[in-house]
């Protein structure tokens, strides 16, 4: 099984399951998860295999979120 976990805010969150079943050397998977503005966000993921083995804990992967838009100054054309 793998399973997630999110920090922001300051605090880890609950680990999740990812929901995969099955066996397989490789395997893909997506998660949706939210996050805070800012640089101070992090997930990580761990995962057990079928016969018991783990978990197994990922590094933490560091995510920043820019929800700023971006700002113009004054705009003129050019010369021709």
């Amino acid at each position: 099984s793998i399973e997630y976990r999110v920090y922001t805010g300051g605090e880890w969150g609950e680990w999740t399951n990812v929901g995969m079943t099955g066996s397989s050397p490789r395997n893909q998977f997506s998660v949706q998860a939210t996050f805070s503005d800012g640089t101070d966000n992090r997930v990580q993921f761990r995962g057990s295999d079928v016969a018991g083995n783990g978990p197994t804990l990922s590094e933490e992967l560091s995510l920043t979120v820019d929800t700023t838009g971006p700002e113009f100054g004054t705009v003129s054309p050019g010369p021709l």
